[in-house]
C-alpha cells in the first residue's frame, strides 16, 4: 500500500496495468480541500508533492493566503480530478473512487466497496478492527468537516475557482463541488 498525489498522465496508465496495481482514487469538495491545503500549509508550510510556498507565505495575511492556495493549488487539483476521470471513462485502470465524506462518515460500507470494486476478497477480513484503529490514529487529520471551504472563502475566491476550472467543464465537477 502506498499513498500518493499523482494525476493519472503518460504511463501512468500502463504500469498500473503491467503489475496489476489496484488503485483508490480519493476526492473531495474542491472548497474544502482548498481551506484544508492551506491550514495545512499555515502549521507546517509543506505540501511539497502540491504546492511550495514562498517564505513571505507566513507574512500574508489570511485573505492573500487563501488567493495563493486558490490561484496555486486550483489547477493541480483539477488537473488531478480530470486525469482521473479521463483514466476512469476509457477504462484504464482498475480502480475505485472514493469521496471524502463517505469515507469519515461512513467507513464499513466504504471499505467494502474498496473491496468490492477492486475485486479482493474480503472474506479473511474483519473491517470493525480496521476502522476502530483509523479513528485511533487520526494522524494528518485536519477537520474533517464538510462545506467549511464554501463558508470561509470569499465570493471572488469561490468565482476564481469556477474560472480556473472553467476550460474543463466536459467533465462533470459534481463530486468536487463544480
Amino acid at each position: 500500500i502506498v499513498h500518493l498525489h499523482t494525476p493519472c498522465y503518460n504511463t501512468l496508465p500502463l504500469f498500473l496495468q503491467a503489475f496489476d496495481i489496484r488503485t483508490i482514487v480519493l476526492t473531495r469538495n474542491i472548497f474544502d480541500t482548498l481551506l484544508s491545503t492551506k491550514e495545512h500549509l499555515d502549521k507546517s508550510l509543506h505540501l511539497a508533492h502540491i504546492i511550495q510556498p514562498p517564505r513571505k507565505y507566513r507574512d500574508f495575511s489570511e485573505r492573500e493566503k487563501l488567493d495563493f492556495v486558490v490561484d496555486h493549488v486550483t489547477p493541480w487539483l483539477v488537473k488531478f480530478f480530470t486525469s482521473w476521470a479521463r483514466a476512469f471513462e476509457n477504462k484504464w485502470v482498475l480502480a475505485t473512487w472514493l469521496d471524502f465524506e463517505d469515507v469519515i462518515h461512513a467507513p464499513l460500507d466504504t471499505l467494502r466497496k474498496v473491496f468490492d470494486d477492486l475485486k479482493i476478497d474480503d472474506s479473511q477480513f474483519d473491517f470493525q478492527p480496521m476502522v476502530d484503529f483509523t479513528n485511533q490514529q487520526k494522524s494528518n487529520f485536519n477537520v474533517g468537516l464538510a462545506r467549511r471551504g464554501k463558508k470561509l472563502l470569499s465570493t471572488g475566491q469561490i468565482d476564481r475557482v469556477r474560472q480556473i476550472a472553467e476550460p474543463f467543464r466536459e467533465f462533470d465537477m459534481a463530486r468536487i463541488g463544480l
